[in-house]
């Protein structure tokens, strides 16, 4: 069996049930440990009692560790949850010994095939990581970590436990959201690592697929309908970016990675998701996962030029290019323009 673990609030919740969703499709013995960042999110998977899913406060966290209440007021949420990183999977090491390998994963994820295969040579590493492996086009971003920190496994031995220990001594010296020093949030640690721990491994193709390492031509299917990425099954890919605008209008978060041809990427990829979150927004109107735009010059832009803007219609994405994007634009930013007026 294997055992997952993620991070989110009660906003996220759409993403992560699509996660979980997608996850025991194609393992259904696998188990999901979350740590609720709100009590919201923990009462409803408590009364929920999803089968597979071990709903974990916040507070029992802290608690346990209690040198995270010393800076959690020092940062800033995100930079606190970057922070939480190498705590969620201590946590669940120590709280549950009997597990003999925790997967730390963000909850922007869908599964497409079944993640056994990622295992399969278990008794060979203590560590798991999951490279960026940018396109060359951008590899320059690779001064904000080689490595990923949405998809990496420790198993509870003496090399995986020093690795997390190690890892969590850093982030709570330093975790914060920018580049200063070498450093860079939770993530530009994990480039030391390879020197560090003889047994690691890096995740193969197929894991850790995102808009930064994506091309159309990567895409394809098999005789099967499976989808391929660089002839590999795409284990799962990770949605970074994706913003749900308002209603059915989605920002994909591809074209700031350089992703222009996006026909397959589209059809096989995003629609499927996206079905996904719309199907659960649906049956749990309540939660909402609308987020604006970041406020930058770069997502500005792009709002106007219309890289990345697309209407889910009748189970289809379709860019925008017609006169309806004014109107859309005028309410975005007149909704946001009354909730700063707030």
């Amino acid at each position: 069996m294997l055992n997952f673990a993620t991070i989110f609030d009660s906003n996220y919740l759409s993403r992560g049930l699509a996660m979980y969703n997608s996850l025991v499709m194609f393992c259904p013995s696998a188990k999901l440990f979350i740590i609720c960042l709100d009590d919201s999110l923990f009462t409803y998977l408590i009364l929920k009692n999803h089968p597979n899913i071990t709903p974990i406060s916040l507070k029992d966290v802290e608690i346990k560790y209690e040198e995270l209440g010393l800076i959690k007021q020092s940062r800033s949420y995100v930079e606190y949850i970057f922070t939480l990183s190498p705590f969620i999977a201590l946590y669940i090491l120590e709280k549950f010994p009997e597990i003999n390998l925790i997967t730390t994963l963000d909850a922007d994820i869908l599964f497409f095939s079944d993640p056994s295969v990622l295992f399969n040579d278990i008794e060979s590493f203590s560590i798991a990581i999951t490279p960026h492996r940018f396109n060359k086009y951008i590899n320059f971003l690779e001064k904000y970590g080689k490595y990923n920190v949405s998809f990496q496994s420790f198993k509870n031995d003496n090399i995986g436990i020093s690795c997390l220990t190690k890892w969590k001594s850093d982030c709570i010296n330093w975790c914060f959201d920018r580049y200063e020093n070498e450093r860079f949030a939770d993530q530009k640690y994990l480039d030391e690592w390879p020197t560090l721990y003889s047994s690691l491994k890096e995740f193969p193709y197929g894991a850790g697929v995102a808009p930064w390492n994506i091309r159309d031509k990567d895409v394809s299917l098999d005789d099967n309908g499976q989808i391929l990425f660089k002839n590999e099954s795409l284990v799962y890919f990770h949605f970074h970016g994706l913003r749900n605008i308002y209603s059915d209008m989605y920002s994909l978060g591809l074209y700031e990675y350089g992703v222009i041809r996006r026909k397959k990427i589209i059809k096989y990829i995003y629609l499927n998701y996206i079905e996904y979150l719309s199907k659960v927004k649906n049956d749990f109107p309540q939660n909402q996962i609308i987020r604006g735009m970041h406020s930058g010059l770069g997502r500005f832009i792009f709002t106007f030029f219309l890289a990345d803007l697309y209407y889910y219609r009748k189970r289809q994405l379709m860019h925008i290019y017609n006169m309806n994007i004014f109107r859309s634009i005028f309410i975005y930013f007149k909704k946001s323009f009354n909730i700063c007026l707030k």
